[in-house]
């Protein structure tokens, strides 16, 4: 008799495309915002690193305050594209929010890996309040 054992796919934000979550570069988001209908994008930063500014159009949503029911108001089917930022590779606040994402069943998961770093590194637009 012999005997299998099923793992599930795991998830690794470090490689370019793993299960269900891309990781962008600060020029692929900026595709994204150009060519994605729908696309929502989260500020996974806290309050207090979001006012220093943000990218514009993103939604406040702190991965600590994150829960199924908060990130459903803001990214409104499974299917709907998003990208989470913060910080950048150093912070793992949009780490934690894309793999929640995934474990809730959302299919269109993007990382935006050098996030605000990279962001205000090029020189891109931003908000402040």
């Amino acid at each position: 008799m012999a005997l299998f054992i099923h793992f599930p796919p795991r998830i690794n934000l470090n490689n370019k495309k793993n299960y269900r979550t891309t990781t962008l570069t600060q020029g692929e988001v900026i595709e994204h915002v150009e060519d994605t209908e729908g696309l929502v994008i989260i500020d996974a930063r806290s309050p207090a690193d979001r006012t220093a500014g943000y990218i514009e159009g993103s939604v406040a949503l702190p991965n600590t305050d994150t829960t199924p029911e908060n990130f459903a108001a803001a990214v409104t089917t499974k299917d709907t594209p998003v990208i989470i930022y913060c910080n950048g590779p150093k912070c793992g606040r949009s780490v934690e929010t894309a793999k929640n994402a995934v474990k809730w069943g959302y299919t269109k998961v993007y990382w935006f890996r050098g996030g605000w770093a990279d962001w205000t590194a090029a020189g891109l637009p931003v908000s402040t309040d």
